[in-house]
């Protein structure tokens, strides 16, 4: 499922030439906790090693991160990125310092945690983002199926 990953800091420098003979004919790229430690510069550096192959991108996002740059980047790359609806549990929380701290991020952006984070978990938005020519011909709603306001375990 998995054919090879890269170690480079693209926050700083592009891929190398390895890098970009592991990736150029990648289908799919998935992040998941990335978004918010990793900007669209690394996600535009590993896209534009790929996209003669026009691979479809997965983000899964932490609610108290904000996922409009990357979209951003990906639309000027002719990408429509969508979110699908539910949300995903990525890890428990290592403390209650931790988990206080994700809460009180939370409550100062307005994002409501009753029932989600409180109960002790990161959880994350799913983004999809697909050539637009994709996007139009195959909706998101067809391919994936989660209902809205769901806690999808992963």
């Amino acid at each position: 499922m998995l054919d090879a990953g890269v170690a480079t800091d693209l926050e700083k420098s592009d891929p190398t030439p390895e890098d970009t003979a592991a990736i150029e004919n990648a289908d799919l790229f998935i992040s998941t906790g990335c978004v918010g430690y990793v900007t669209e510069t690394s996600l535009e550096r590993l896209l534009e090693t790929s996209l003669d192959s026009r691979p479809w991108l997965a983000h899964f996002v932490l609610r108290m991160f904000d996922f409009g740059g990357p979209k951003e980047m990906l639309g000027r790359h002719g990408y429509v990125t969508e979110k699908l609806e539910g949300l995903f549990r990525q890890r428990r929380f290592a403390s209650a310092e931790e988990r206080q701290h994700v809460l009180d991020n939370l409550r100062r952006l307005g994002i409501d945690a009753t029932g989600a984070e409180e109960t002790g978990w990161y959880l994350a938005e799913l983004h999809v983002a697909r050539p637009e020519e994709v996007a139009k011909s195959m909706p998101l709603s067809e391919v994936l199926n989660v209902s809205a306001g769901q806690i999808v375990e992963i």
